[in-house]
């Protein structure tokens, strides 16, 4: 949201709050009307007044078609209004988020409106309708109207049985499923968004906040706001409350175990205190929940024994799909053997609990803005073992203020509701940063460790200015933590987060002497030095110097393994990866499969098989397989990733997508056409239903669409979707660049095979332009495209001109693929064509 139009959001929201709370409301009504005449459909969404006593004020917004009779729903963030249809007279659910949308955000929320409204299903509302109510920028969505009761209030008012509530909760557990192969996690999965009707019939509701699960990053929002905390804190997963930016459907998993732990005992699995959220944050991170057999020792041990698991702390150990917690919930109504066993053994209690207390304690507010944002920090603050007793009671007495203050910021924006309503990270930040002026005097720690961390915050809601000033005023702290156990802590952290903000200003230069000075700063903390020098690899590569990039990737790769530093210590992970990306880019494909390789092994005896992290590798060296010419090898992996992340992440979920377009290269120059051309027709309307016909992922798959076309032999068919592909590009301003080498040369080499030879050999020119200026004329795709205008030339009986191109091209060639490969052939082939032709 630009600054004019978040200043002007913020504005209302105080004008609101101070109507609110005052005993004299009248008059401040009429004077927010006069100021914001446009306006009104804040005032009434957010129901400052009670409308029976100001029965002349009921002025409830206006949407076309629809007559709107009264509020059914508040929170937070908007109201739910109950509504009829003009025409039918049928009762429809008409959300209103309280929230101004920018351009971008308009369009993502039209974007993932109609992915909701995709979603049909018998067991999820239905979302029918969204648009933006005249005259304001305030957007609304009509759902289907539920009439019934919460899912907890049904089993408790009918009594259900065991059995009963197992099979009721099958119905959550398809629903879920469905959406899941969908590529859309719920997030705010509680026994208030599960609806029961009089019928039996389950309807889930609130997928309106649900997001679709793209990269990665990940963040929690509703709907297009960026900035809040999506679901109830109880329900929410360790991963979901520790801020973690990579959420995938397991996530949904873990809430639907807390909700049937919930319907089976009447309790939660953790007594937790919304008022003391830290607290709360701690006992679902850490502390092992309570065993339902406890609670209600009715409760037989596989019925239990399905709970927990579904409720393991880690992703990887909990059920990994709606799917297989069905299948055991199913075993057991029917009496047959479950898939898991228990884990509630002594020994994993006293493992749990020596892992628990290992350190002292960790930044706790890091956490909880973590927590709000979506993001986690790589600020450790915790204390070393050895480090004397004074000075662990020192920290922990300011981490303790920093808890307190913290508290205070959260307690205070609504202490009645803060354990099940959504918060708005930028309006608890921005109150947070004027009260340190006035509660932290003389906190100098304090205060550096709340501003470090909203400089962080601001920086992840790509609030760049806000986050600055936070930079700016924690280096003016420094020098008077200077001595301190922390300082380097301090002084780590703020560099760190500025080096995010420069790359995402694009000042490359810039960062690369903000990090060698961090480098430099970090000698005698080898682990920060490292994650640093990891950040400076990757920043010399953005900037194109991979000499620089080699030698520092080479240097973290092969650091001293030490206990702080291991060999599988993340950052070294990381370089290697980038190492093998580095070779991989500089078309040295035989050097990239070996590192990507070893990487893998790596990350397969850490996370395992189907860690995500592990696929994304496995995904990046069948790329490389498929560079080499090893088709079947490369085919075999795909798929395989492909079924990893659809299990994970769902099946349309943007990576999952792109290891399927993946999947189509290799099919396409393999020769499976039949296979290729279905399944190519099946992905492209997959990625313009989910991420639209103009994403760059899209875009890739109509040119490798186009080129199938072109070696199935309808070339008028591929010649069309080339050029269109290409308009769609040039229409997105991009004119030059990575994205357009194929491109180009598929379409010059179509015009070629068509003898259109001089338009060929203008997009030649212009592929070759374009490629000299972004890889340079040493890269192996210069190689192949000055093959490719080579053959052309020939036809233009430019021999001349054609034969050190072709040599080049032959030499080149060998070198990174070796005589054996298809290439290899065709290059050698050109030659002795040539050869004959002079």
């Amino acid at each position: 949201m630009n600054d004019g139009l978040n200043n002007l959001s913020n504005e209302l929201i105080r004008r609101l709050e101070e109507i609110q709370n005052s005993q004299e409301k009248k008059s401040l009504i009429e004077q927010f009307n006069k100021d914001f005449p446009d306006k009104s459909e804040w005032l009434n969404a957010f129901n400052h007044y009670d409308v029976n006593q100001n029965q002349n004020l009921k002025n409830f917004p206006e949407i076309n078609g629809f007559q709107i009779q009264k509020i059914i729903g508040m929170g937070a963030n908007g109201k739910v209004f109950l509504a009829s249809e003009v025409k039918t007279g049928k009762l429809f659910a008409i959300k209103i988020p309280l929230q101004l949308l920018s351009d971008d955000q308009m369009h993502r929320f039209h974007h993932e409106s109609r992915l909701l409204s995709s979603l049909t299903h018998e067991n999820i509302a239905q979302v029918y309708q969204t648009g933006v109510i005249v005259n304001s920028e305030l957007p609304y969505i009509v759902m289907e109207y539920v009439k019934g009761e919460t899912i907890f209030q049904f089993c408790k008012n009918q009594f259900l049985d065991y059995q009963k509530i197992i099979k009721l909760f099958i119905q959550v557990l398809d629903a879920i499923q469905y959406a899941h192969n969908r590529g859309i996690i719920h997030r705010d999965i509680k026994p208030e968004n599960i609806l029961v009707t009089k019928d039996q019939q389950v309807k889930l509701l609130d997928f309106g906040i649900a997001t679709a699960t793209e990269n990665s990053t990940q963040q929690l929002t509703q709907l297009t706001k960026t900035g809040q905390i999506v679901g109830t804190l109880a329900y929410m997963s360790p991963e979901q409350v520790s801020g973690l930016d990579s959420l995938d459907t397991r996530a949904d998993v873990y809430s639907l175990g807390v909700v049937l732990y919930q319907l089976l005992s009447g309790s939660l699995p953790y007594k937790i205190d919304a008022n003391h959220i830290f607290s709360a944050i701690s006992k679902i991170i850490e502390d092992l929940p309570t065993k339902i057999t406890a609670v209600d020792n009715s409760v037989d041990s596989n019925l239990a024994t399905i709970v927990h698991h579904a409720i393991e702390k880690k992703a990887d150990h909990r059920y990994q799909s709606a799917n297989e917690f069905k299948r055991d919930l199913l075993s057991w109504l029917n009496d047959e053997p479950i898939s898991v066993k228990s884990n509630y053994t002594l020994w994993y209690t006293l493992r749990h609990l020596a892992r628990k207390h290992k350190a002292l304690f960790a930044g706790t507010a890091l956490a909880i803005l973590g927590l709000i944002s979506g993001l986690v920090f790589a600020i450790s603050f915790a204390i070393k073992e050895q480090e004397a007793r004074k000075i662990a009671e020192t920290n922990a007495l300011t981490s303790q203020k920093t808890v307190d203050f913290i508290n205070e910021i959260f307690t205070s924006a609504d202490p009645d509701n803060i354990y099940g309503e959504k918060l708005t990270v930028i309006q608890l930040i921005d109150n947070a940063e004027k009260s340190l002026e006035f509660q932290l005097q003389g906190e100098t720690e304090v205060e550096a460790n709340i501003r470090t961390t909203l400089a962080g915050v601001y920086t992840g809601l790509n609030q760049i200015e806000p986050a600055q000033r936070q930079i700016s005023k924690v280096r003016n702290l420094l020098p008077k933590l200077e001595g301190m156990t922390n300082y380097h802590d301090f002084y780590y952290a703020i560099n760190f987060i500025e080096s995010k903000i420069n790359l995402a200003l694009n000042k490359t230069n810039e960062n690369i002497e903000l990090l060698k000075e961090l480098i430099k700063n970090s000698e005698n903390y080898p682990v920060d030095k490292h994650k640093a020098q990891v950040a400076l690899g990757n920043t010399y590569l953005l900037a194109g110097d991979v000499e620089n990039a080699q030698k520092l990737l080479e240097e973290i790769i092969h650091a001293p393994v030490t206990d702080d530093f291991p060999l599988n210590h993340i950052s070294r992970l990381f370089a290697q990866n980038s190492y093998a990306m580095l070779f991989d880019k500089l078309g040295n494909y035989k050097k990239s499969k070996e590192i990507y390789e070893e990487n893998l092994e790596n990350h397969i005896e850490i996370y395992g098989e189907n860690h995500l992290q592990t696929l994304i590798v496995r995904n990046n060296l069948a790329n490389v397989e498929e560079r080499l010419g090893n088709s079947q090898r490369a085919e075999e992996m795909f798929r395989k990733v492909i079924d990893g992340k659809v299990a994970i992440l769902g099946e349309y979920h943007l990576s999952t997508m792109v290891s399927k377009a993946n999947l189509l290269s290799v099919l396409v120059t393999s020769e499976q056409y039949e296979l290729a051309n279905e399944f190519s027709k099946q992905l492209l309307a997959d990625l313009e239903l989910h991420i639209g016909e103009l994403h760059p992922r899209t875009l890739d798959v109509k040119n490798m669409r186009a080129y199938l076309l072109e070696d199935m032999g309808q070339l008028s068919e591929a010649e069309q979707l080339y050029r269109s592909t290409l308009k769609q590009y040039n229409d997105n301003g991009i004119v030059k660049g990575p994205e357009l080498f194929s491109l180009q040369n598929n379409l010059a080499m179509l015009l070629m095979k068509e003898e259109k030879l001089d338009e060929s050999k203008q997009i030649f020119a212009e592929l070759l332009e374009n490629v000299e200026e972004y890889l340079g004329t040493e890269h192996i795709y210069y190689a192949i495209f000055i093959g490719n205008y080579g053959e052309l030339l020939m036809k233009l009986k430019e021999f001349k001109a054609a034969k050190p191109l072709l040599q080049k091209s032959h030499n080149k060639i060998v070198e990174s693929f070796g005589e054996n490969h298809q290439r290899s052939i065709k290059a050698k082939k050109r030659l002795e064509q040539l050869a004959q032709s002079e």
